[in-house]
């Protein structure tokens, strides 16, 4: 039979069974169509995923250099939280030698943050995630301004009481007026509002805009970490190749910094592992079942924790030899 005779015989048998072929045709065209959907929303969530993470949570091209992980995902046991606890904190010292060792290109920023209270003759006080910032984190995070400006190098070199509020804070501290120029006192020190930042959003019904940003040289400083403490010390890379390369200059760094035998684990985290890359193909690939939000706040209040019942132990442990 030829080529020509079996197009001829199947569109005979169509016009015969006209009512199957259309149920049939019909079949055929909700399977592609169901298909090309299910397509479209897992590009659409991985896309989702990324935007909302990456400049907001996450910096694009970007890794942290943390005495433990940022970022969380699933259950850690005792043990891990235990050794985290137990790691040398990241200093100010550290970051000279580690910025010195980045290849040309890239960018650096220190960041110091908790949970501070905040008084505003216009609204009622309120715990505010307080962060300390050198120059480039907003450069780095990508956020601009909807109000005022950003803060200046000279406000950055001189520790200046400047502040940038989110939407969230300027709606608490100052409503319905406008915030620039305007005092908002932390430990009674009055700092003035220069910049409102713009919205951020939120992340799994986390509101991204309960902040506040200051200079990492200001008297809050004092209030967010120890002395000559930090948090973090955030790196952004021009490419993936430079990221890698500043990813293992850090790394030779901070283990001769502190003088880790070639045999010992790294005490300090600096890996690009917790990206929103990583983040949203794990929550795709998981078939959209719900995970854990990334509770930065909430991590670093479990370390706190972790601290106090160490200080505890060890007090209690003290007074037993004394007794």
């Amino acid at each position: 039979m030829s080529i020509i005779e079996a197009i001829r015989l199947a569109l005979s048998q169509l016009r015969v069974q006209k009512l199957k072929s259309f149920f049939t045709l019909l079949g055929v065209t909700i399977g592609v169509m169901f298909l090309i959907a299910v397509v479209a929303v897992v590009n659409g969530m991985g896309r989702a995923m990324e935007e909302d993470l990456i400049g907001k949570i996450i910096s694009r091209g970007s890794y942290e250099l943390r005495r433990r992980p940022n970022i969380t995902m699933g259950d850690i046991d005792e043990a891990t939280w235990r050794s985290w606890s137990q790691r040398r904190r990241i200093m100010e010292d550290d970051v000279p030698p580690v910025a010195q060792g980045l290849e040309p290109g890239s960018r650096w920023a220190i960041t110091s943050g908790a949970n501070i209270m905040l008084e505003s003759r216009y609204g009622r006080p309120k715990q505010v995630e307080i962060t300390a910032v050198s120059e480039q984190w907003f450069d780095i995070k990508n956020m601009s301004v909807v109000e005022g400006r950003t803060i200046a190098t000279q406000e950055y070199e001189m520790g200046t009481p400047v502040i940038v509020i989110g939407q969230d804070v300027k709606e608490r501290f100052f409503p319905g007026i406008n915030p620039i120029g305007r005092s908002i006192n932390i430990a009674n020190l009055p700092y003035e509002v220069v910049g409102v930042a713009e919205p951020q959003g939120s992340f799994m019904g986390i509101s991204l805009d309960r902040f506040a940003i200051v200079p990492y040289k200001s008297p809050a400083r004092r209030l967010v970490n120890r002395f000559k403490v930090i948090d973090a010390l955030i790196i952004q890379s021009p490419n993936e190749q430079v990221m890698q390369a500043n990813m293992e200059s850090t790394r030779a760094v901070m283990r001769s910094r502190h003088k880790l035998r070639p045999a010992q684990p790294d005490d300090f985290d600096a890996d690009a592992r917790c990206g929103a890359r990583v983040l949203a193909q794990d929550r795709v690939d998981n078939g959209g079942r719900r995970h854990r939000a990334p509770g930065y706040r909430l991590d670093r209040r479990r370390d706190r924790d972790h601290e106090h019942h160490a200080r505890r132990g060890r007090r209690a442990h003290a007074r037993n030899r004394c007794a």
